[in-house]
């Protein structure tokens, strides 16, 4: 059996495969690319029986078989190479979750009930917890903390900024909880020649950022 993004070879055929919007890119006759080639059928099929205002049991068969070919993915993922598995799982979260936003449509459906996008989200989060949730941890938060406080307090250069996560509230308890150890910090922080500090974002990592985009996809969540 052919993993996913095998090591670079010429004779090794890709292909890509489109499931709600998130674009896949897989050796073409894996088992992974047949699995992703059967979701994508089983979520046109559901879409369709959804258009069409079907039964709420027959949406919900459809329904059913896209939460289990999900699952099966999720149980493939040691098939994928070590170097691209993130951002198989990545995606494969984005795709479940935009998925989960249809079945919230089927639920105005009287019958289809909302068990299988809870179901839906549950497998996400396990995804999380097992491939992403360790690295975004306590020195992960604080460092976060850290940046856009001094970025809301202009301690760092503009061009350095973006758009925050934690209100100014948040920014300010933090503060005043770790006021000497921010303090420790900034002292120990070489400056720019305009005084700014030369602190970063623990963003600025591209690992650790989509690790942090999908956790905020998955609280943002229904």
């Amino acid at each position: 059996m052919m993993n996913y993004y095998q090591q670079n070879n010429s004779l090794t055929q890709f292909t890509s495969i489109n499931i709600v919007n998130v674009t896949f890119y897989v050796v073409a006759e894996s088992n992974i690319s047949n699995l992703l080639t059967t979701l994508k059928v089983n979520f046109a099929e559901f879409d369709r029986l959804l258009n069409h205002k079907m039964s709420a049991n027959e949406i919900k068969r459809k329904a059913i078989e896209v939460n289990s070919k999900i699952q099966v993915l999720a149980d493939s993922i040691g098939e994928v190479g070590y170097e691209k598995r993130d951002e198989f799982v990545k995606k494969l979260i984005e795709s479940s979750i935009a998925v989960s936003e249809r079945y919230v449509e089927a639920e105005k459906i009287e019958g289809f009930g909302n068990e299988l996008r809870h179901e839906l989200k549950s497998y996400c989060e396990n995804l999380y917890k097992d491939n992403f949730a360790n690295r975004l941890n306590n020195i992960f938060w604080f460092n976060l903390y850290l940046y856009e406080w001094l970025s809301k307090e202009g301690f760092v250069s503009s061009y350095r900024t973006a758009s925050r996560y934690f209100t100014d509230e948040m920014l300010e308890g933090f503060f005043s909880q770790n006021r000497t150890r921010v303090i420790q910090e900034m002292l120990a922080s070489h400056r720019n020649y305009d005084g700014t500090l030369q602190i970063d974002s623990p963003l600025n990592d591209q690992k650790v950022s989509n690790c942090f985009e999908i956790h905020k996809l998955l609280n943002n969540a229904t």
